[in-house]
């Protein structure tokens, strides 16, 4: 080979080198690759909404329970002290009207349905005759439910005047007896206790306290004739206004003033030393005024409890009566409603309405249902009873501490943004799948117990602590581990649904793009639920539609 036909050979290599090298470099540095377009086909399926949160392990404490409405407590399952199973019942509202509530709207539910069922299938001259039947009916029943709301009303401030009534009478036999204490207290105090030892000053001073208190004067210690006859003050001057001007006020008043003196004639009784110098009828007599301070004390204490639970009964069943009224007066608007209805012929306008009726009592029913079953406190948890806050027959108002549990072991708490808090139920706890850090491929179970009531800050935005119940385990958790928290919070079944990814999201609307047979085009949709992954589709598309979009 001649040297010139080598030289052409090295050339010729280092030109396909170099263009291989310029090649490499263009399709690793310059070369733009088109987007792969990703497809999807819409379709159906079950979606489960659900917040994805960090939540933290920290050791149990202790957590109270409330119901989310007022009512009158029925029953108490528990005592204080008991070891209680998840989902035990611990205290449950009186359901009695609720009951009775349920149970008339399950009726005009059937009702309600079998008018739509008729309006569907059009009037017949029989059906006329019914449902004017059903308005007279409907009308008779809404005065019936008039008259028993004012003979309610009447009945419910009968029963509190009476309760006053007695109230005042005992006050006014309270006093007096309080009275006669001070007496014999004052003469066993001259016999006995005129000098300046300390058995003296405390008697002294018990009394000037309890004088003070029950004849709104001071004697000093001694002078109780004279307080005696100016009964302007005090627990007798509160009784004197409340049976001059008997109003409820003044009664309470009288009530709340003359319980404190007596705690006062009491304290002062109690004081005086059982000494070997007091005389037989000194010592019965200073017993007996024991015994009926402490009668009286009881006996006010009695009158002050019957007024409340007076007032408590009164509320529910004035409210009682006034739902009845308006399902009474909604019976009778629903009926004549039909009745227009079946004389102006079964238009689309009609049904439509009919079947809303439907809905709104299916979700009155609902609700009633739903109220039902939180009328009753259950354990959210393996737990121990620390306090129960009511007894039997005590009014409940909502806010209140039903009952405080307090559990062994773990719990988990979370950060939930004010955005997503709502969604969060505290009455019968969400659902929650854990996922410890430390045990990869493990899934826990757990339940919320509770939302901390303080809300937290982090970078200017607002969130709540959650604390979740992390039931029994086999594995070795300990606090302060790390986890994957996901909260259920809802879940539909059949329902349009599309990757979340897909949709293109702006301030005024969400839409996708649609792929038919090639030609593209941009909807509008409106949305529902979503699990992270895939979002529910309320409106928009339809089942068997292509999406399209570019993917990364």
């Amino acid at each position: 080979m001649t040297i010139k036909k080598v030289s052409y050979y090295f050339i010729a290599i280092g030109a396909i080198g170099i263009a291989i090298v310029a090649f490499w470099t263009y399709d690793r540095y310059f070369k733009k690759e088109k987007p792969a377009i990703l497809t999807y086909q819409v379709q159906r399926g079950n979606i489960e909404e659900a917040i994805k949160v960090r939540g933290e392990v920290v050791p149990e404490t202790e957590f109270d329970l409330g119901f989310t409405f007022s009512g009158i407590v029925d029953r108490i399952f528990v005592k204080e002290g008991d070891s209680v199973a998840m989902g035990a019942s611990l205290i449950k509202l009186d359901t009695t009207d609720l009951g009775l509530e349920l149970k008339r709207l399950e009726a005009l539910l059937t009702q309600s349905r079998s008018n739509l069922e008729k309006l569907q299938a059009g009037a017949t001259l029989e059906d006329i005759r019914v449902l004017e039947t059903a308005v007279e009916n409907s009308r008779v029943a809404f005065s019936d439910a008039e008259a028993n709301l004012e003979k309610v009303k009447n009945k419910a401030n009968a029963d509190l005047k009476s309760v006053y009534d007695a109230a005042l009478t005992a006050l006014e036999k309270t006093v007096n007896a309080a009275r006669n204490s001070l007496y014999t207290l004052t003469d066993i105090q001259f016999s006995h206790f005129a000098a300046t030892n300390q058995d003296s000053i405390n008697i002294a001073n018990g009394k000037a306290e309890a004088v003070l208190a029950l004849l709104g004067g001071t004697d000093g210690g001694r002078a109780l004739s004279s307080a005696i006859s100016n009964l302007n003050g005090g627990a007798f001057g509160s009784v004197g206004e409340a049976l001059a001007d008997p109003s409820y006020t003044n009664i309470d008043r009288a009530l709340s003033v003359t319980l404190s003196a007596l705690h006062k004639v009491k304290s002062a009784l109690y004081a005086v030393p059982l000494i070997t110098d007091l005389t037989a009828t000194e010592k019965t007599n200073l017993s007996s005024e024991k015994t009926t301070i402490n009668t009286e004390i009881a006996n006010i204490s009695a009158k002050e409890q019957a007024i409340s639970v007076q007032k408590a009964s009164n509320l529910s069943s004035v409210k009682t009566a006034e739902t009845n009224v308006n399902n009474a007066k909604s019976a009778l608007g629903l009926a004549e409603s039909n009745l227009n209805f079946k004389k102006a012929g079964a238009r689309k306008e009609d049904i439509d309405i009919a079947k809303a009726q439907v809905e709104e009592i299916q979700s009155q029913v609902g609700a009633a249902q739903d109220r039902l079953k939180k009328a009753v406190i259950k354990a959210p948890a393996p737990a121990k009873v620390t306090k129960i806050w009511l007894e039997k027959g005590e009014l409940y108002q909502l806010g209140q501490v039903a009952v405080s549990l307090s559990t062994s072991g773990h719990k988990i708490q979370s950060d939930v943004s004010e955005l997503e808090i709502g969604k969060v139920r505290e009455t019968d706890g969400n659902d929650v799948v854990i996922k410890l850090d430390a045990f990869p491929g493990t899934e826990f179970v757990g339940k919320i117990l509770s939302v901390e009531p303080q809300e937290i800050l982090k970078e200017g935005d607002k969130y709540y602590t959650v604390n979740i119940y992390l039931e029994l385990h086999g594995e070795k958790v300990r606090s302060g581990m790390s986890a994957d928290v996901i909260i259920k919070i809802s879940s539909k079944k059949n329902i349009i649904k599309v990757p979340e990814y897909m949709l293109e999201k702006s301030d005024e609307k969400t839409t996708v793009k649609i792929s038919d047979n090639g030609r593209m085009s941009e909807a509008e949709v409106t949305t529902g639920i979503s699990d992270g992954e895939f979002i529910e589709i309320t409106g928009g598309l339809i089942e068997g539609q292509t999406i399209v979009t570019a993917g990364e």
